[in-house]
């Protein structure tokens, strides 16, 4: 899935370079083994129906859903 069609489908503003947060919920979500809640990254591209995110100071890159738990800044 391109990101035009997941800003299509989703009805977000997901491109590439565009930063987003991760907010978890009260009481924090754990992905990949790591607590990222509150965690700001870059998005880099796109997964199928995902998008693929940087977070700021980490070399590796994560893969999230478009509308869970991303707040896009």
């Amino acid at each position: 899935m391109s990101m035009q069609s997941i800003r299509d489908y989703y009805k977000v503003p997901a491109k590439r370079g565009a930063r987003i947060e991760f907010t978890g919920d009260s009481l924090g979500k754990f992905i990949y083994g790591f607590l990222y809640k509150g965690k700001k990254g870059t998005i880099t591209g796109s997964y199928r129906n995902y998008l693929r995110v940087r977070f700021d100071s980490e070399s590796d890159i994560k893969t999230l859903h478009p509308t869970w738990e991303v707040r896009y800044l």
